[in-house]
């Protein structure tokens, strides 16, 4: 059983980290600039709540969890914390992502409208504090600002998650003030009716208030393990408090299905006997790798298996032409998927869903599992993200591409939506 069965959520959540996106703390913060992750952002625009819609406030913690690392402006591609608990809760649909580096609680609150209230989400996760503590704010104004976040998140009807601030290796001072205002804020999730989700008990080491060993690399955040860790704090409580649903994933493939990868979503249909479905073309090298088709318990359907012991950027890629939607169509691409080995073998794996468009640099593209350039994990998961189809485009391509290592990647039940405001399809 994956990780993902909301049903279960055993006490060992690392040892289940199935179907995790991630970036590395490491490769983000300067290198990405305000402006980049402002625009890559805007992909996601406001539309009418549905599901459990969800909105991420929070500084530089939240604000690695999800960034465009590669592509043009307008690209998101979810790693790190964020990217994490969104394959560990399978009823959330990803909304925003309203972390900005650097910001106090203060900061937060007055962005709130724009960065919160319009996107109108049923799920509100908060963590903030960090940069209250070293901008010099009192911990009666941290938690005034928390209250006030909670309680307007509550007015916009949502179901309120409020974390508890990290520890940090790089100032004992900074030690005591965590501890004091983390006792604010257990308090406050419970006279505010808000869940709480104790990130700093799950990264302590309670000999000395720091991380624990292996969870921080620049003394402040949470690195790949660590953010693992989180997300998996998170799920327990998510999955236990939320109303569960499970997502879109295609379940049927026929001629006029509205899954614009629907006649062959399933995999059912391999022609020439290549072990490629139909639709569907392989790239890369082949000398290092075999591609089938196989009968998976996990999967409705067949699964495209993608074996290989030097990926060479290994892929399979299908083409949506443009008569099946149009520019400003709002598309959700979600899907399943397994990875078996990729640990031992240091794989590197992406998923996305790129439009081509000549006007546009790399394209824009949404990559909603990003295995590349971090610790990998094996396991099931589930996959959703939503955007835009970008002025331009000509042609819409679905890729599972193992970029390097050796592992095993397999692939089955995607869908392509043209959704409406109400998250129907069209």
């Amino acid at each position: 059983m994956g990780f993902l069965d909301p049903k279960v959520m055993p006490a060992n959540l690392d040892a289940l980290t199935a179907g995790k996106i991630t970036n590395p703390a490491s490769a983000v913060g300067a290198a990405l600039s305000a402006t980049i992750l402002d625009q890559g952002k805007t992909a996601f625009s406001p539309i009418a709540g549905r599901g459990n819609a969800v909105v991420f406030m929070g500084d530089s913690h939240t604000e690695r969890g999800s960034i465009p690392r590669v592509g043009a402006a307008g690209s998101v591609e979810l790693g790190g914390m964020v990217g994490m608990i969104l394959t560990r809760v399978q009823s959330l649909r990803y909304r925003f992502n309203a972390g900005i580096s650097g910001e106090d609680t203060t900061q937060m609150r007055a962005r709130w409208a724009a960065d919160v209230a319009a996107y109108n989400p049923t799920v509100l996760h908060i963590l903030g504090g960090t940069n209250d503590i070293t901008g010099g704010l009192s911990d009666a104004t941290t938690l005034a600002n928390l209250q006030w976040m909670t309680r307007e998140g509550k007015k916009l009807g949502c179901l309120v998650f409020i974390g508890t601030i990290p520890p940090r290796n790089d100032s004992d001072v900074a030690l005591d003030n965590i501890d004091r205002i983390n006792v604010g804020i257990k308090a406050l999730a419970a006279s505010e009716g808000a869940h709480l989700i104790d990130y700093h008990a799950a990264l302590v080491n309670p000999a000395n208030g720091y991380f624990a060993a292996g969870l921080t690399t620049d003394l402040v955040h949470a690195n790949q393990a660590g953010q693992r860790v989180m997300a998996n704090t998170a799920a327990s409580v998510m999955n236990r408090v939320l109303p569960q649903g499970s997502l879109p994933v295609g379940v049927s493939q026929y001629a006029t299905s509205p899954n614009r990868l629907g006649t062959n979503c399933c995999f059912l249909t391999d022609s020439n006997g290549d072990g490629v479905p139909d639709g569907w073309t392989a790239g890369g090298t082949a000398t290092t790798s075999t591609i089938s088709l196989v009968t998976d318990s996990d999967f409705v359907g067949k699964a495209l298996k993608l074996e290989y012991t030097g990926a060479n950027n290994r892929n399979v890629t299908t083409s949506i032409t443009s008569d099946k939607w149009a520019v400003g169509q709002r598309v959700a691409f979600t899907g399943k998927y397994k990875a078996i080995g990729v640990e031992a073998g240091n794989s590197l794996f992406t998923i996305s869903l790129t439009f081509n468009n000549s006007t546009v640099p790399n394209y824009q593209k949404l990559r909603p599992v990003n295995q590349a350039s971090n610790v990998n994990t094996d396991g099931v998961g589930t996959f959703y993200i939503e955007g835009v189809i970008p002025a331009g485009t000509n042609i819409i391509y679905a890729q599972i591409n193992a970029i390097s290592g050796a592992g095993t990647l397999m692939l089955g039940q995607v869908a392509m939506w043209i959704i409406n405001a109400d998250g129907a399809a069209v």
